[in-house]
């Protein structure tokens, strides 16, 4: 089962996934992509153990090795790529990046802690995940 495709319907077929751990595999996926099946191994809830029994039901495609999302995860995202966003620009990225190093940023709520304005976050809000 290719890892880039696969829903969560797909991956509760596999014996040891339930569909907690196929929802942990999606989100992932969304967030990081999968560039091996080893990357299985930084989901939540897969350990050695788990991964060791489902390798040989799992591969990443050869023709495309991410999947990208067309929304900007604002933990992880480089300062160009928050730049990126409308409104967003060298002085707003740098707050965020620092806000993050200490916390996770979970909500628009804590973007409005950092300093940024409604009117940016409403354009921005429908281009991002946290």
């Amino acid at each position: 089962m290719d890892l880039l495709t696969a829903n969560v319907e797909d991956l509760i077929k596999i014996p040891g996934i339930g569909p907690s751990k196929a929802s942990a595999i999606i989100k992932y996926r969304e967030s990081y992509g999968f560039n091996k099946i080893e990357d299985l191994k930084n989901v939540s809830g897969i350990g050695e153990k788990t991964f060791s029994n489902i390798k040989d039901y799992i591969y990443v495609s050869k023709n495309s090795y991410t999947v990208k999302t067309d929304k900007i995860n604002i933990n992880i995202a480089s300062s160009e790529e928050l730049e990126s966003l409308p409104g967003i620009g060298k002085v707003t990225s740098q707050r965020i990046v620092e806000y993050r190093s200490i916390k996770n940023i979970e909500s628009v709520d804590e973007l409005k802690k950092i300093g940024i304005p409604n009117s940016t976050i409403e354009k921005i809000e429908g281009m991002i995940i946290f």
